[in-house]
């Protein structure tokens, strides 16, 4: 008999130990990172370690970044490096709970060198790149890009006059170089954007009057030399701000949140920096996060953290109970009367940051100079005739004869039928008595303002017979199939953060 309980004894035991060993957590356990806003360093009163310098480094526009990248990625598709071999998902320039996630696992230069990389795809064969072929198309269009250039330039120069500052030859050639931000911002053309801002560099009201593109004598947003020249006096202003630098200046001209950061990094005494400007926004969702998905509880005397979980209603696992001391850093989980206990909820259920309060602009703040840097990036790689014509190492008759050889025609022969494209359009000829809105209708397109402003900008108040109006085939996911159904009408707007 004593035998026989001796061997059950010995197969519970092995039965036992077979569980623990195929154990897997119920719950996922987080690392939690602490705010990360920039503090002083006490030792040489400069920024931490693993900030961005604008001056001194290598890189223009990230190509060494790039480089790594490619180096490290040798032989694996869709790799972006930083150690890690996982495919690039697009839809995290449109998440921001996924953004958070990417912070808090990689950190912030590895979300930035991740977004231009998805921007870079975006505009070579993604969904942007059908809008970015278009875009180069309207530079042509009539000297365009002559014009912005030359508009730019005098901006950059006149506002450096007025604030009695001087910089290298480097500095004003990449400052010079973002004149081509007009293909991010508005496709090189005079766009309406859902927030009000206007034109090829899309110029708010406000903003627009302090460097008189709006007045009582009209609203000059649309006009592509004005537009530039008032851009190039707004980004010149914001990159001496800003410490000179560049995607920090970027990160100013699309919102003003690097403002308050700036405020902020005045505070401590800390020169402001683009990653800087990350770690700043990176604290502010961790504290979002904290404050959204967190319940507080207060411990009582002999209370354990074990104790706290199940008065909290959640599962007193070891993972549990680590992630909670974790969290709240409590030295050897040992709790003391009164204190203080955060619980995150995620050990439950998952709360979205991208319906917090102004997730949309902290996602296109964050996509904002990445998107840039990744444009004029894909024109270096497929296009360097614009780099080289930015740079004054091309004239622009050179310039159009060697990119119409590469399918990019000037946007004014497209809409006259002289030019056949190489990204499908449909030319439509407008007949007797025909408007606008039933001209979008009969290809499938809603007869909104967004997408009129879109066909013709504001050119389609007066429809003239045998007027050509350029109408695209194909206008991003699958739009524009011909059909009677309204229902089935969709938007023109390409645009999308």
């Amino acid at each position: 008999m004593r035998k026989k309980i001796l061997g059950v004894g010995a197969a519970l035991a092995s039965l036992i130990t077979v569980l623990c060993s195929s154990y897997s957590p119920m719950y996922p356990v987080m690392e939690r990172r602490p705010p990360v806003m920039p503090m002083r360093d006490e030792a040489d009163g400069q920024a931490p370690a693993g900030g961005k310098e604008t001056e001194g480094t290598p890189s223009e526009y990230g190509q060494s970044s790039q480089a790594d990248m490619q180096k490290e990625c040798a032989g694996q598709r869709n790799c972006i490096g930083a150690g890690t071999a996982s495919a690039i998902d697009p839809a995290l320039r449109k998440s921001l709970d996924r953004m958070y996630a990417v912070l808090q696992e990689h950190g912030e230069e590895y979300l930035v060198r991740i977004l231009t990389q998805i921007w870079i795809n975006e505009y070579l064969s993604g969904y942007h790149s059908y809008g970015f072929r278009l875009a180069l198309s309207r530079a042509l269009s009539k000297g365009s890009i002559a014009r912005a250039v030359q508009g730019f330039s005098e901006g950059i120069s006149y506002q450096l006059g007025l604030l009695g500052a001087s910089i290298s030859d480097d500095e004003a050639l990449r400052l010079r170089m973002l004149v081509l931000m007009a293909i991010p911002e508005s496709e090189w053309k005079d766009a309406v954007s859902p927030a009000g801002a206007r034109g090829p560099y899309q110029f708010i009201r406000q903003t627009a009057r302090r460097y008189g593109l709006v007045s009582h004598r009209g609203d000059f947003r649309g006009d592509i030399y004005r537009s530039a020249v008032a851009a190039g006096r707004h980004i010149a202003e914001l990159y001496l701000k800003f410490s000179r630098d560049v995607e920090l200046a970027l990160a100013a001209y699309n919102s003003g949140m690097p403002l308050k950061y700036y405020d902020e990094a005045q505070k401590v005494g800390v020169k402001p920096t683009y990653l800087g400007y990350i770690q700043y926004l990176h604290s502010m969702l961790d504290s979002e996060y904290r404050r959204r998905t967190t319940e507080k509880v207060r411990a009582r005397e002999g209370d354990t953290v074990r104790k706290v979980l199940l008065r909290a209603g959640i599962r007193p696992t070891a993972e549990s109970i680590t992630a909670v001391c974790e969290y709240n850093d409590i030295p050897e989980c040992r709790l003391y009367p009164g204190q203080e206990v955060y619980i995150p909820t995620w050990l439950q259920n998952s709360i979205s940051l991208d319906r917090m309060k102004g997730a949309r602009f902290i996602r296109e703040s964050l996509n904002h100079p990445p998107k840039c840097v990744a444009a004029i990036e894909v024109l270096k790689r497929e296009f360097p005739e614009f780099i080289d014509f930015v740079r004054g190492e091309m004239s622009y008759g050179e310039l159009e004869a060697v990119v119409r050889l590469r399918g990019i025609v000037p946007y004014d022969e497209i809409l006259a039928g002289n030019a056949n494209p190489s990204y499908p359009i449909t030319r439509h000829i407008v007949k007797p008595g025909e408007e606008i809105k039933s001209i979008l209708s009969k290809y499938g397109y809603a007869p909104t303002k967004e997408n009129i402003l879109n066909i013709c900008g504001n050119g389609c108040s007066l429809l003239v017979p045998g007027q050509v109006i350029e109408i695209p085939k194909k206008f991003g996911r699958g739009r524009g199939t011909p059909t009677t159904k309204p229902s089935a009408a969709k938007s023109l707007n390409a645009h999308g953060a």
